[in-house]
């Protein structure tokens, strides 16, 4: 299992807001905590460098199933115990929790660090997508809007709806999201690399898909960090 920091395209991130009274300990809570073939939840792989903490949450879940035994022609019943390894990031600079893997798996992150952490709050980042892109203008990254989504749209009186529109030309997208600011929910972005060029989805929620393979991971990675963090510290 890939660790945070080598976590490559394409990749689904559920960014949250996260603060804790003493960041020091951290660390230490997290290590702790550690796996065991006894517990049903614990971390490995804690590593800080500066202000990043990275790690890897591992839950085990045990489940009764019932089978056929051809050898004593009878059925039984037997636990089966599954694993399952989750990586996550945090930035003490920005207060951001990143986790690698869908939202279910996120809402595991956020409960077991709440259980682990010593006065640690964790939040939903709920974020202006307009925001994004200055963000992106602002750290002069070549991109393109192509699609966002827009809840409780009404183009007409008495109509109401939700719509997905692939978009053409930025200007158009721009002034779409002006317009419906609050309502605009999800942003399809084209960004240009040095040598190749990503689809990124960017959500309300936080949430970032990043939906291309691409080499420069490193890069990409930094230009959503970047958006994201801006976004953040000017909420």
């Amino acid at each position: 299992m890939a660790t945070s920091e080598q976590i490559e395209s394409p990749a689904t991130i559920n960014i949250s807001k996260i603060g804790t009274e003493d960041w020091n300990s951290v660390p230490t809570d997290l290590e702790q905590q550690s796996f065991s073939q006894s517990s049903s939840f614990g971390f490995r792989s804690v590593d800080k460098e500066n202000e990043i903490i990275s790690a890897e949450l591992i839950t085990s879940t045990n489940t009764r199933i019932t089978r056929y035994d051809p050898e004593r022609e009878d059925i039984v019943e037997e636990t089966i115990t599954s694993t399952e390894e989750i990586s996550f990031r945090i930035n003490q600079n920005s207060e951001l929790l990143e986790v690698y893997s869908n939202k279910d798996d996120n809402g595991e992150v956020i409960n077991r660090l709440g259980q682990t952490i010593d006065r640690v709050t964790i939040s939903d980042l709920n974020i202006y997508l307009e925001d994004i892109v200055e963000q992106l203008k602002s750290h002069e990254v070549d991109f393109e809007i192509s699609a966002l989504r827009i809840n409780n749209i009404s183009p007409e009186p008495n109509t109401n709806g939700n719509c997905y529109l692939n978009t053409h030309t930025d200007s158009v997208a721009e002034k779409l999201i002006s317009e419906y600011e609050d309502d605009v929910t999800y942003l399809c972005i084209e960004i240009s690399l040095d040598s190749e060029e990503a689809t990124i989805g960017f959500y309300r929620s936080g949430s970032v898909r990043i939906f291309s393979n691409v080499n420069e991971d490193e890069k990409l990675f930094s230009i959503v960090r970047a958006a994201i963090s801006g976004v953040n510290q000017h909420a």
